[in-house]
């Protein structure tokens, strides 16, 4: 979602986490006057004090606290997901013509810069920082975001399409993406988060949402040995870039 559709929008930021905060400072930074709503299933006292003294300040501001906040849904036309927050779980609350969507959809949106994500059950910070530095080694102008602790619409006034983007992305930031970044790592996968998701398989396919929508001039740079990769890569669009990760151990014998 482009950041002009947002203008005339009802906007409700769904969970005030590190992501959410980032996102009002974001949408209040942009939207000076615009009402704005915040639902969380925390009440006022349970945030950090430079929060409420933000929130309290703010005249333009809604706030939908408390175990009732789920029920604000049904008052906006757009409502931004903190990734914390399982979609199945709210879906019975959203009306038929609300767009749902997340700060890393809209970043996406409204990048000029390439960007790569990576994902992986294991693994990914490393990578990412990996990855970041080599660019910045070559001398390139990158910027590392994410689930690595940092939030990325803050960023997003200062890159450019000469840039590059390292973008860390963990199965919930993943779920329900519908644009894919340019070039996606996917390093391996494990059963993990399954108290959050039903099985396996719904895990993995929120983290396939790295290269689901990838074009015919993307990358998908996977491990061969990731059999639920395997099984649909007949429906990718992008170059495939097989690689076999390095075994650590073998270093110790």
């Amino acid at each position: 979602m482009k950041i002009s559709q947002l203008k005339n929008k009802r906007i409700l930021i769904l969970g005030l986490g590190r992501e959410g905060f980032d996102t009002y400072s974001f949408l209040r930074k942009t939207f000076f006057n615009k009402e704005l709503m915040i639902a969380d299933k925390r009440v006022l006292d349970d945030f950090d004090i430079n929060i409420q003294m933000v929130i309290k300040k703010d005249k333009n501001l809604k706030l939908c606290l408390g175990p009732d906040y789920l029920n604000c849904l049904k008052d906006v036309e757009v409502i931004i997901k903190s990734p914390g927050i399982n979609i199945s779980s709210i879906r019975k609350y959203l009306d038929e013509d609300v767009v749902l969507t997340s700060q890393t959809e809209i970043f996406f949106d409204n990048c000029s810069a390439k960007i790569i994500g990576i994902t992986g059950t294991k693994g990914k910070s490393t990578t990412s920082s990996i990855i970041h530095g080599l660019l910045k080694n070559a001398g390139l102008k990158s910027y590392l975001l994410g689930n690595i602790e940092k939030p990325s619409l803050s960023y997003l006034s200062r890159i450019t399409k000469d840039d590059w983007v390292v973008y860390e992305l963990s199965c919930h930031q993943l779920q329900g993406l519908k644009k894919s970044p340019h070039i996606a790592v996917f390093l391996n996968l494990y059963p993990e988060h399954l108290d959050y998701y039903r099985n396996i398989k719904e895990y993995f396919l929120a983290k396939a949402n790295i290269f689901i929508n990838q074009k015919k001039n993307d990358y998908l740079v996977i491990d061969p040995k990731i059999r639920q990769v395997k099984e649909i890569l007949k429906d990718v669009n992008s170059k495939v870039i097989e690689i076999v990760p390095i075994n650590h151990m073998a270093f110790l014998n």
